[in-house]
């Protein structure tokens, strides 16, 4: 509980962030963003086993990238998750402390089975970047970024004018009315 370590705990845990070693993490900018308002960096490679399944997901792969579920397709165990809505305020209950800790040794055995995948399917270099860009992706989230809006405004308005005309000769090809549908789900009509 970072709210409730003392003084020496939090320099043990600032060492061991700060340190080289692998950080093996299930979601990893959502942590990193969460240690670092309260005060700590974290050095050293990243292995985030949700962005590994992103890569290694298939048609037949997990459907949920939620740490039970990468458990349940890529080592073939259940990892319970009753607590993992429980009140965590106040003293922790021995099953809390299982709970958490099972989620945090499971994350080795994990890297065990993807990081052989990956190199099966010839995807380290781009596993490499994906965790290399976590920190930035983090950055992002926790700062937000500056945006020249005369820029975006010329961009989005060639962008629109590229997609118009690209949209016409398609449509000339397709000889008929085409239909669309958009990222919700809804269908658009589009005429010849």
């Amino acid at each position: 509980d970072i709210f409730r370590i003392d003084d020496e705990d939090m320099k043990i845990l600032e060492k061991v962030l700060a340190g080289k070693a692998v950080k093996i993490i299930q979601n990893a900018k959502f942590d990193l963003n969460f240690l670092r308002a309260f005060g700590f960096t974290v050095d050293g490679p990243i292995f985030d086993t949700m962005l590994a399944a992103h890569l290694l997901r298939t048609p037949r792969g997990p459907k949920r990238l939620g740490l039970g579920a990468l458990c349940e397709f890529f080592l073939g165990t259940e990892l319970p998750k009753e607590e993992q809505t429980s009140d965590f305020r106040g003293s922790l209950r021995d099953e809390q402390i299982k709970y958490a800790a099972n989620d945090a040794a499971v994350l080795l055995e994990l890297r065990g089975v993807m990081a052989p995948a990956l190199k099966a399917n010839n995807l380290v270099e781009i596993a490499r970047i994906e965790f290399e860009c976590t920190r930035a992706v983090a950055e992002i989230e926790y700062t937000g970024i500056k945006i020249d809006m005369g820029c975006w405004t010329t961009l989005t308005n060639k962008t629109k004018y590229n997609y118009e005309i690209s949209e016409k000769k398609l449509l000339n090809y397709a000889g008929e009315s085409v239909i669309q549908p958009d990222f919700f789900g809804t269908a658009t009509v589009t005429s010849v």
